[in-house]
């Protein structure tokens, strides 16, 4: 974005924001922009401007943000900020220039609005600085998107905890050096002011906008991390500086060791009497490194430096803040820990926020108008193992894999087109992850340098000869052009600008053993179009700027590790319909578990709130969710050969979208063989019948148990399948539970009118029409005889909708909050429906295999078998855990028992390599 549009955009947001018009229709918005440029005759305006201006202007006048709330303990809240605003009225400054400094930057007044709220109600959790007579440590926990705007958000949170009186401010980075120079230059320019790298000097940070001469004193710099020897040399106390202190720390046990000695012995008062300046910690990535997973009495290094650090002060606040909270909220609350007791807040998301919902809206078969409809990207494991094995040693020579070539053209194309759309400085980037190694992401640059090198001799040769498609690489540009379906642009028009456009992309390798410097700070004149390769130093915090192609060929079913891989989530404005996404079927399936999971989070906050609860049973809850064997499993297992884990299934859904071939007659049986035992039993009856669906109410928990325990679904499956020692959770837990809404069920069978006829008969005079469902890919039903849905999902909100009335349906929907991610919004809504249920629901599901979707436009895709499928969900509704007897016991939570060698096939990961761990991140 040039800085031209984006002054433009602030005075056109304060415009409409003085009109006092909430919301403008794409026709009114179009109008006010033809307005504001009439009225403003801009002398030297350039087209490129304008029009980067209007995009800019379309994209963020119509955001509407997802509100953001918090958890707080009732027992340890004392609000104090907006007495504290009063008694300062207009001398904010750190806040005030950080505000305005939001606004030139071209966010708009809505963001900033919603950042100044959101950081006023956290702050209002931490310690008043200004009331120190009794000792205090505050503990809390923000919870935001994958780069959604956590570090703007938490800048905020500094600017206004200095202007409140916070005197020792520490940010703890990630364990990664080139994310803590990232940090740091971002503070500098945001919150200090001034640059603290060599030769480097701001022209428009925040010190531009501030009334106040002073600024905060960083005892680390860009060049540098803390260091006791440089600190102790200029001898000086934290009470001896007017203005507060800022550190950015890497998480590093040394690092952390140097700064606590300093402190004790630079400021710390005789006797052991706590530091009396009062201290903010915030903890950017809060779910890495700091947790202590050891489990004997000691924890580990830097969890324990992290604890010493918060106790050498009297008074202290530490925030965490993460995208994946998972881990958080297992610390046991009980010790002396980072468990956030006080809050738990989640950050409001911007509609213009390139989300997992939005991502998975691209699965959808609604993808018109849907500006993500392509993004998604498959690659093919069979294809690409010929390339890159998806398990290999440090010693792999990478080749390219025909998927990331197109990838790579298609980030060629994006240039170009980025380009033309007036983008021409903006930073842009491609990402590469498909190793863990660093020696492999080396070769594997040397290989993409290569390609990359090869195009662009094609293209400065043959693009614009007038046989210049007769060349495969300018036909396969063409092509790749082709499926962008761009209606801005002709073919001859990005042939013209092919060169110039890529000729000054270049590769990467970002972990921590490579030279190269990957610096967008010093590229932005003209901005950077980087080819980033990289594994760990590309998974947790580090931004891509404009991020627009990325090629993710790994996998864990971790959820932290997941979404910390997803760096194309973000803001995306003026291209999101040029991002392209490549990964593995069985990754994006990944995904929208993540997706749900997250999204019941979330909404299990709100409910808690609603009931007065605490972070502490958040806490809980969470720990006994049946998605904590996914969460936790790495770190309980680091010491055993074995684990258990208790969880329940309040408000779960869950259900089988692969099944083996050798399975489909087994599985049909005990379904015909459940509606029998229905048929003939004196309490069930069927309550409610449409063409093709039949409910059956009053069904004794026996017969679900016996039906679940029968059915042979697939190792993947976890919370379904019969494990090695023969303990069956999920069945066990249906049979021997005593809480009251789960004695009876409801058995739903759900079945469609199809044009091909074909019916699956469950007996007893029980038919319904099989639906239609794609499959992953060919090669697993051909070769591995298994039924893979190609969404990971079976059923829709529909078939939770059944068992209710429209009246209270339609109740349920009125009543949820907004949201701009259909697929977040429909989450929202099945957990509400799931609340507002009284019994358990079964769902027998027969399908029909059919073709992958290839094509967003192709939608008629043919069967490949017409033998029906059963598939199963089971949708429990919102209970009480606590048994007839008032109590939580054994038999009302769901044990499962795994070996660590089994679990660690099943979620591919690389444990016990023989080439050791000498070449792996750390």
């Amino acid at each position: 974005m040039s800085e031209m549009a984006a002054a433009l955009f602030v005075m056109f947001d304060k415009q409409i924001e003085n009109s006092k018009k909430k919301t403008l229709s794409p026709e009114e918005l179009d109008s006010e922009i033809d307005k504001f440029l009439k009225n403003f005759p801009f002398e030297n305006l350039s087209e490129d401007d304008k029009e980067a201006f209007c995009r800019l202007a379309r994209n963020k006048i119509t955001v509407s943000i997802e509100p953001g709330v918090t958890l707080v303990d009732a027992n340890t809240s004392n609000p104090w900020v907006g007495d504290t605003w009063k008694k300062l009225e207009k001398k904010r400054y750190y806040w005030n220039s950080y505000r305005f400094l939001l606004r030139t930057m071209g966010r708009s007044s809505a963001e900033v609005s919603e950042i100044d709220s959101k950081t006023d109600e956290i702050l209002d959790c931490c310690g008043n600085p200004g009331n120190v007579s009794t000792e205090w440590h505050k503990r809390g926990l923000v919870i935001g998107e994958v780069q959604s705007g956590k570090t703007a958000l938490f800048t905020g949170l500094i600017s206004k905890a200095a202007d409140a009186g916070y005197k020792v401010i520490v940010v703890l980075t990630g364990t990664i050096e080139k994310l803590r120079k990232q940090t740091q230059s971002r503070l500098d320019h945001d919150f200090v002011g001034t640059s603290s790298k060599k030769g480097e000097k701001f022209e428009d940070g925040v010190r531009k906008y501030r009334e106040y001469n002073g600024a905060p004193v960083s005892l680390t710099s860009y060049e540098s991390d803390f260091k006791e020897s440089a600190q102790s040399s200029r001898n000086f106390q934290l009470n001896s500086l007017k203005d507060p202190v800022l550190l950015v720390v890497k998480k590093n046990k040394t690092v952390l060791s140097q700064l606590n000695t300093w402190l004790s012995g630079k400021n710390r008062k005789e006797g052991g009497v706590g530091i009396p300046e009062t201290l903010l910690i915030v903890d950017d990535e809060a779910d890495n490194a700091s947790i202590n997973t050891n489990t004997g009495d000691t924890p580990t290094a830097i969890n324990s430096q992290i604890r010493k650090l918060l106790s050498l002060f009297r008074n202290s606040t530490y925030v965490g803040f993460t995208a994946t909270p998972f881990a958080n909220v297992f610390i046991d609350p009980d010790q002396q820990d980072l468990f956030p007791s006080d809050f738990i807040s989640c950050m409001g998301v911007p509609s213009i926020y390139f989300s997992v919902y939005k991502m998975l809206d691209t699965n959808s078969e609604e993808t018109e108008n849907n500006k993500y409809a392509s993004a998604l990207q498959e690659i093919s494991i069979p294809e690409t193992e010929k390339y890159i094995p998806f398990k290999h040693k440090k010693s792999l020579v990478p080749t390219l894999p025909p998927s990331l070539k197109e990838a790579i053209r298609q980030f060629f194309i994006v240039n170009v087109i980025r380009d033309l759309r007036g983008n021409k400085t903006s930073h842009r980037s491609m990402l590469i992850n498909v190793s863990r190694f660093t020696s492999v992401q080396g070769r594997l640059k040397e290989a993409v340098a290569e390609y990359v090198g090869d195009l662009k001799d094609i293209i400065q040769s043959y693009a614009m000869s007038l046989d210049g498609e007769s060349e495969p690489e300018i036909r396969n540009l063409k092509d790749t052009f082709d499926n962008f379906r761009c209606k801005e642009f002709d073919w001859k028009t990005i042939k013209e600008n092919l060169f110039s456009s890529t000729s000054e992309i270049k590769c990467y390798v970002v972990n921590q053993k490579n030279s190269n410097t990957l610096d967008y700070d010093a590229n932005k004149k003209d901005g950077l179009r980087a080819i980033v390769i990289g594994g760990l130093a590309l998974s947790r915090g580090y931004t891509l700027e404009g991020l627009c192609v990325s090629y993710l060929y790994r996998t864990t079913a971790y959820y932290d590790t997941l979404m910390q891989m997803g760096r194309w989530f973000g803001y995306r404005i003026g291209y999101e319909d040029l991002c392209r996404i490549w990964m593995p079927q069985e990754t994006m399936s990944y995904y929208e578990q993540i997706a749900r999971a997250t999204t019941e989070l979330r909404d299990d906050i709100n409910r808690m709130i609603s009931d007065g609860s605490t972070p502490q049973d958040f806490g809980l809850k969470v720990r006994e969710s049946p998605d904590a064997l996914l969460i936790t499993c790495r770190n309980k297992m680091k010491n055993s050969a074995e684990f258990t884990v208790l969880s329940s299934f309040n408000a779960y859904y869950v259900e089988t979208p692969t099944i083996e071939k050798r399975n489909f007659d087994n599985n049909l049986a005990y379904a015909q063989h459940l509606i029998e035992k229905i048929s003939c039993d004196s309490s069930a009856y069927l309550y409610k019948k449409e063409e093709n669906r039949y409910l059956y109410r009053d069904v004794p928990k026996e017969f679900v148990a016996e039906f679940i325990s029968n059915f042979k679904t697939n190792e993947q499956d976890l919370l379904l399948r019969h494990f090695d020692d023969n303990e069956n959770g999920l069945a066990n837990f249906i049979l021997n539970n005593d809480i009251q809404k789960l004695q009876t069920w409801d058995v739903l069978i759900w079945g469609v009118k199809n044009k091909e006829k074909i019916v699956c008969d469950f007996g007893n005079n029980v038919a319904v029409g099989a639906m239609r469902r794609s499959i992953r890919n060919l090669e697993t039903w051909n070769n591995q005889n298994i039924f893979q849905s190609a969404r990971g999902r079976i059923g829709g909100v529909e078939i939770e909708c059944f068992p209710l009335d429209k009246k209270e349906v339609k109740s349920l929907k009125d009543d949820l909050p907004h949201s701009s991610d259909s697929s977040k919004k429909e989450e929202g809504f099945r957990l509400a429906i799931r609340y507002k249920r009284e019994r358990p629901l079964l769902v027998l599901m027969p399908v029909v295999p059919q073709e992958p979707k290839a094509d967003v436009e192709t939608e008629d895709r043919q069967l490949i078998s017409r033998e029906p499928i059963l598939t199963y969900a089971i949708s429990f509704c919102g209970f009480d855990e606590k048994g007839r007897n008032g109590l939580i016991s054994d038999k009302n939570r769901t044990k499962y028992k795994v070996n660590k060698v089994w679990l660690a096939n099943l979620r591919q990961e690389e444990i016990n390599d023989s080439d050791g761990d000498e070449d792996e991140e750390v």
